[in-house]
């Protein structure tokens, strides 16, 4: 078992990318982890976004918020990271 954390991370405008912690999961199996990672990101709703985005995997541990119904620069990626 490992220390989980979801973290998010967003373009900002011209800022670049910014990085947040979204939740610490604590000590999980990778499977669980996997489970609460697909819990949050279906939770997540990046600022100024009007609609609940798309959520489509990237990988076994991360997933891309894609808009709906319009275009907007930038991204926003939900990961799994593991604590050390």
């Amino acid at each position: 078992m490992a220390n989980y954390l979801v973290v998010v991370e967003e373009t900002i405008g011209a800022a670049g990318t910014q990085v947040t912690l979204l939740r610490e999961l604590g000590n999980r199996d990778p499977g669980e982890a996997r489970k609460r990672l697909l819990e949050e990101a279906k939770k997540y709703r990046p600022a100024g976004w009007e609609k609940p985005p798309f959520v489509c995997r990237e990988g076994s541990d991360a997933f891309w918020l894609v808009p709906r119904g319009g275009k907007r620069h930038g991204h926003c990626v939900i990961r799994l990271r593991e604590s050390l």
